[in-house]
């Protein structure tokens, strides 16, 4: 084995973008750029309800056309290439890890590496959700991310909170138990069960779930400090973790940064970061992807890719 690659539903959509529609006999319509994730993602565990042997077949017809269809094809120049697979690399879904040291430069060069790290002299998000249950409801499951912090540069000293809201809109009937099940689970069909874990090289000093004080469980990964809690939403419902986070950040000196590190999933997030001076330490005039309104730095939008912020004086 030389190396890994990464692809998920969204990234091979793309390619089919490059080849044009593929035609897979056993799945009875083409598949292209516009239909491949919604399949991949969802119908196929509708069009294949309990036949898993066959769906896990048809599977493999259309990675096998896939494949064909990208070795044998005229593809498109570079510049269409980027165009197409920039946002796909970007956004982490199309990723390359070649065993060999020499051959991980230029994929590292070109963004498609996929290295979690955290950089030197920077704070650090990044919230990661893994399903529980062993089915897809994945699909209607959306984030919601807030993440507040005040600096102090005279100490390097971060105290903030991190509030995610997971909100699912799974319906509790009418779809296959292996998207919205399983059966004779405790909670009813459409419920989701996800672990969630926040990424910080801070320490939590408290947590809460829709207002009430929970454990969390603390862990050390890659560096960072991973701290989870599991959460149960039910169909057409919502929950609101909150995590207090405080520490200190070497290196960053008067100027704060942020790197929103993202997790790839199938609805976007939407991430809003609140930065502000410490009580009594001066205000923010230099700023790197944040507006200052009322003295606070602020950022909101689609959170789909790696997002890097600054705060510091004039």
């Amino acid at each position: 084995v030389d190396g890994v690659v990464v692809a998920d539903p969204f990234a091979l959509a793309a390619l089919m973008e490059l080849t044009g529609p593929i035609e897979v006999p056993s799945v009875g319509f083409p598949l292209d750029g516009d239909n491949a994730a919604e399949f991949l993602l969802r119908e196929q565990y509708i069009l294949y309800e309990g036949e898993r042997a066959e769906r896990k077949d048809r599977l493999e017809d259309v990675a096998e056309a896939t494949f064909e269809a990208l070795t044998e094809r005229s593809l498109p120049g570079p510049r269409q290439l980027g165009k197409v697979l920039g946002p796909t690399v970007a956004e982490k879904r199309l990723m390359f890890f070649p065993f060999d040291a020499e051959g991980q430069g230029l994929i590292e060069d070109m963004g498609a590496l996929g290295r979690f790290e955290q950089p030197e002299g920077s704070d650090l998000l990044s919230v990661r959700t893994a399903n529980l249950r062993a089915n897809k409801i994945d699909t209607f499951v959306h984030r919601s991310i807030t993440y507040d912090a005040a600096y102090d540069a005279g100490t390097g000293t971060v105290d903030a909170t991190v509030t995610v809201v997971v909100r699912n809109d799974a319906p509790s009937s009418g779809l296959p138990d292996y998207i919205i099940g399983p059966v004779g689970a405790s909670e009813p069909q459409g419920t989701s069960r996800v672990l969630t874990a926040v990424f910080t090289p801070l320490l939590a000093t408290g947590a809460t779930v829709d207002g009430e004080a929970v454990g969390v469980e603390p862990q050390q990964e890659v560096g960072l400090n991973v701290f989870s809690v599991p959460l149960t939403i039910p169909p057409g419902g919502q929950v609101t973790l909150e995590l207090s986070l405080s520490g200190t950040v070497e290196g960053m000196g008067d100027t704060y940064r942020l790197l929103a590190s993202s997790q790839p999933l199938a609805n976007p997030d939407d991430l809003t970061v609140r930065i502000r001076p410490a009580a009594g330490t001066p205000g923010f005039e230099e700023l790197r992807g944040l507006e200052v309104t009322d003295g606070v730095a602020t950022a909101e939008g689609r959170w789909t890719r790696d997002r890097r912020f600054a705060a510091g004086p004039g």
